[in-house]
């Protein structure tokens, strides 16, 4: 008890859905009492005095074979929502790593400094540097527990290091990092 934080649906569930419209997945959550989303979910995590939010979703590979191209899916999600760790599987591959990105603080009062137009008729804005912050980013892949299977080695696929990165969140300053 405790221990899901989530459950969101993956591939082979979505094989499931289209052939017959359950989710196996969506009933489990239910009797567990945890969360379900059926592609992807923002979890918000209070950590001590910090507020970490996680976007989690599984991911798919795209033909992502390499561990470069598999990143750059990961990397992806950061379009779709702003959150401070990325969370993916799918691949079977533990991989972690940080990059920063720069956010305007305080977007409820979005009252530029200096307005400028453009010759097409657009606006451009300009803000003072104590209204952009550089705000860490993780991005996760949460490995794998399965040994060999044959359709990895049908396909080809390098067997997977077994076991999943762990994340950790201080509760004192603002700060993720992960372990592989």
């Amino acid at each position: 008890v405790g221990k899901l934080d989530g459950i969101t649906r993956g591939n082979h569930e979505q094989r499931i859905w289209r052939a017959v419209g359950i989710d196996p997945l969506e009933h489990i959550a239910d009797d567990l009492g945890v969360p379900y989303a059926a592609h992807a979910m923002l979890l918000v995590y209070h950590v001590g005095d910090q507020e970490y939010r996680t976007f989690v979703r599984h991911g798919t590979g795209n033909g992502a074979s390499t561990v470069g191209s598999q990143a750059n899916q990961l990397e992806r999600a950061a379009r779709v929502m702003e959150a401070d760790i990325y969370l993916t599987g799918h691949t079977h591959t533990q991989l972690a790593f940080p990059r920063d990105d720069f956010r305007l603080r305080d977007a409820q009062s979005n009252t530029p400094l200096v307005r400028s137009y453009l010759r097409d008729g657009g606006r451009a804005f300009t803000y003072p540097a104590d209204r952009v912050e550089r705000a860490k980013m993780l991005f996760v892949s949460s490995g794998s527990f399965l040994a060999y299977e044959p359709y990895a080695a049908e396909r080809g696929f390098a067997p997977a290091n077994i076991g999943a990165p762990r994340v950790f969140m201080d509760g004192r300053r603002f700060d993720t990092h992960a372990s592989v």
